[in-house]
């Protein structure tokens, strides 16, 4: 009786982890999460240049894309928003991007937030701070 019981508890526990109330239609946890890192260094005598590399996972399995939005948020500017947006490919709601910008110095290129979406879902990605890794890089070495 004990090892059908144990069946039974088994059976109960793996249905109820099928999608009922609060559970995602794509398998995942039903959340859609965004982290981003930029790895920031020169990259002339007076250009400031971060590549910035995000993950998507979560997003809906029905998504194919997502577009991220870099802002620069250093106190005492004008946020400003860096072109072209970090665009990727979502595949089972799991994708990557990466963007390369380039600044004159002296403006800032971080801190910064990213935001953005998914598609067609429109669902929202963000905003986060991505994590900064600085760059030291010899001479002539690029990003």
């Amino acid at each position: 009786m004990r090892p059908a019981l144990a069946v039974l508890v088994l059976l109960v526990a793996s249905l109820a982890g099928c999608g009922g109330a609060g559970g995602a239609s794509d398998g995942s946890s039903g959340r859609t999460t965004l982290t981003c890192s930029t790895v920031v260094g020169a990259a002339g005598v007076d250009v400031i240049s971060a590549r910035l590399t995000c993950h998507v996972s979560g997003a809906p399995a029905s998504d194919t894309a997502f577009d991220l939005t870099y802002h620069v948020t250093s106190p005492g500017i004008t946020p400003a928003t860096l072109t072209p947006v970090c665009r990727g490919t979502l595949v089972n709601g799991v994708g990557v991007c990466q963007q390369m910008y380039n600044v004159v110095a002296p403006n800032p290129i971080a801190p910064a937030s990213v935001a953005g979406e998914t598609t067609p879902s429109h669902t929202a990605l963000g905003p986060v701070t991505p994590t900064e890794i600085d760059a030291t890089l010899a001479p002539g070495q690029h990003l």
